[in-house]
């Protein structure tokens, strides 16, 4: 995956090559929000996004019974059957 690195103020730009040589990325120099903006814009137009769904309701229901355990436990310690 190649990023981009953007470099803000004048201090900002050697260190924003440095990282962008080192990585084999490039470098913006960015002045101001406009500047900024417009990077943003053009990068934009290459950059995108991938939605996955995941199953979930097998860790919530561990995650239920890890807790239902556990209030038995508790429960069973608090009344005193369930030997210190």
């Amino acid at each position: 995956m190649k990023v981009a690195v953007l470099g803000l103020g004048a201090m900002g730009l050697p260190m924003a090559t440095r990282l962008a040589t080192r990585f084999d990325v490039r470098a913006f120099d960015v002045a101001d929000g406009d500047e900024l903006s417009s990077v943003y814009e053009r990068l934009g137009s290459r950059l995108g996004n991938e939605t996955e769904e995941r199953e979930v309701t097998a860790a919530f229901a561990a995650g239920g019974l890890v807790l239902l355990l556990a209030g038995v436990l508790t429960s069973l310690r608090w009344s005193g059957r369930f030997p210190s």
